[in-house]
């Protein structure tokens, strides 16, 4: 069987959650054999690919004509939208459009037997004919909080037609295939639940001897409205320990209007921003008091298993996925209840048996989520949706 994916995340993701998923599967079958698969692309600014190539672990196009190199290289929030729409109306000249056009060449090429799209951009419906389709849903934010988003924001139509052509769906956890099913007219039969993982860990990772605060709380990401992070800040200023800062990890640098909502909170001097990569991140999760994850939703939370890899112990909120993927390793919080949140970091920061406890339990939850179990789970759900085509 060959598994055709295309160039969307990895045109769009220098880093993040769901090129680090395709990444992974490529990797899983390069290492099993029991796939063959072709991936859409001709360029990227992706570092899981451009770090995998530069190991020899899989074939990487140049890194270059990127999202990283649009406008003059310059990073803020929401890049991705105007480098897709340059795509569009400079056809020929950014590697949005060229890797578009390689993708399309393979869909109508026919070499495959599987198409999984890594992203919902429904370019490719009236190109694979019957071929059988597999669409992977990772959250449902956007319908559950459409006002965090543009009201232009197309990926809430984008995904409804992907899912209502998919053959199979992959739900990455239980409350997303209950999130799918309330928001649109699927069968729940067709929606199978596989789990992500993380290979991220500390044996391999974490020897960027970052200068990092003494005592910090740690968070991932950025500071998109549903994500909470601004709660946090504000829980912040209410902790018991004066010295406790939080530092962010992430692809963008604070903005201008981030600062200013620090200083009017007295804690400017407490928030620190360190760009994102594996060892940095690593590193992250093995030296701070915690690591607190307040978002209103996720699809699943691989930062809760990355924190867990490392040996961080972690407070999250009770909301949507978190508490299925987590279980009994983690404290929790309602996502609006900014005492719950000081008292669990509170908890934490002077119970040093506490931390050592959920540190364990994290350690033995993680053991449970794996890429060979998401790699042989997805290769089901191909076979399913081959034989259902034949």
């Amino acid at each position: 069987m060959k598994v055709l994916y295309d160039f969307q995340i990895f045109t769009l993701q220098k880093y993040g959650g769901v090129s680090r998923y395709f990444h992974e599967l490529m990797q899983h079958y390069r290492r099993t054999g029991e796939i063959q698969f072709e991936l859409g692309i001709r360029h990227t600014g992706n570092q899981y690919l451009l770090d995998g190539a530069s190991r020899g672990q899989l074939p990487s196009p140049p890194p270059t004509k990127t999202i990283d190199d649009f406008l003059g290289g310059k990073k803020f929030r929401g890049k991705g939208r105007p480098f897709r729409l340059y795509g569009e109306f400079a056809k020929g000249v950014d590697a949005y459009d060229e890797d578009k056009r390689y993708s399309a060449e393979l869909l109508t090429g026919g070499d495959y037997d599987v198409f999984h799209p890594t992203h919902y951009r429904p370019y490719f419906l009236d190109l694979i004919g019957d071929r059988p389709l597999v669409v992977t849903v990772h959250d449902m934010n956007h319908e559950i909080f459409p006002e965090h988003f543009p009201l232009d924001n197309e990926t809430s139509g984008w995904k409804r037609r992907a899912i209502t052509r998919a053959d199979q769906v992959i739900a990455v956890s239980s409350n997303t295939k209950t999130d799918i099913t309330r928001f649109l007219d699927v069968d729940p039969d067709k929606i199978t639940v596989i789990p992500h993982a993380s290979n991220l860990n500390t044996t391999e990772f974490g020897s960027h001897a970052l200068l990092l605060p003494e005592r910090f709380i740690a968070y991932v990401g950025n500071g998109t409205q549903y994500k909470n992070f601004y709660f946090l800040v504000e829980a912040l200023r209410h902790t018991a320990d004066p010295d406790l800062n939080v530092v962010c990890f992430g692809s963008y640098p604070f903005r201008d209007e981030e600062r200013a909502f620090f200083a009017s909170h007295d804690v400017s001097h407490r928030l620190h921003h360190v760009e994102l990569d594996d060892n940095r991140l690593a590193e992250g999760y093995k030296r701070p008091v915690a690591f607190v994850y307040p978002s209103l939703y996720g699809g699943f939370g691989i930062p809760i298993l990355e924190a867990f890899n490392c040996g961080c112990p972690v407070i999250c909120s009770n909301a949507s996925s978190f508490p299925e993927v987590a279980g009994d390793a983690a404290l929790y919080f309602e996502p609006k209840d900014i005492a719950g949140l000081v008292s669990a970091i509170d908890r934490l920061s002077a119970d040093e048996g506490l931390r050592a406890n959920l540190v364990e339990k994290g350690r033995r939850a993680a053991v449970g989520y794996s890429y060979e179990r998401t790699g042989d789970g997805t290769r089901a759900v191909y076979e399913r949706a081959l034989a259902e085509r034949r």
